[in-house]
């Protein structure tokens, strides 16, 4: 333990191990592909591998869309992230069945994703996005 008002030096994650991450990627988008800036892309989930969620919420009687949870370890490679569908169509689900790769989304409906796979960069990538729907997408996190 340094003395008081000494710096610690190479944990980076000290500051994160009493909090719990809530980041919105990006809320009422509409159109296909994953959202371009000032939106964030992507969220530096390093350090916050404990729990990882993903919550997707359909906000538009237009349509629904298509998500894949996505994972990278330099934010350049995405990978499809294995998760546990919690929450579907806004019904807790019973039963979890581990899935990997794109899920559909309905519309005026929300889902909770339990993220498997953790990477340091993550992401939810819109892979599809039928006429006007609107899509808000948080995730919220454990650090180790």
């Amino acid at each position: 333990m340094p003395a008081a008002g000494v710096a610690v030096t190479g944990n980076t994650s000290l500051g994160e191990q009493c909090t719990s991450g809530l980041t919105t990627f990006f809320t009422a988008y509409t159109g296909t592909g994953v959202p371009a800036a000032p939106v964030p892309q992507y969220l530096v989930t390093d350090g916050y591998n404990g729990a990882i969620y993903f919550e997707i919420v359909e906000n538009n009687v237009a349509g629904g869309a298509t998500v894949t949870p996505q994972g990278s370890f330099d934010s350049i490679n995405w990978y499809s992230l294995g998760f546990y569908l919690i929450v579907s169509a806004g019904t807790t689900q019973t039963t979890l069945a581990r899935a990997i790769g794109a899920q559909g989304i309905n519309q005026n409906t929300r889902y909770v994703f339990q993220i498997l796979d953790a990477y340091p960069f993550m992401r939810v990538s819109v892979t599809a996005n039928g006429s006007t729907a609107s899509l808000t997408a948080k995730m919220y996190c454990v650090p180790v």
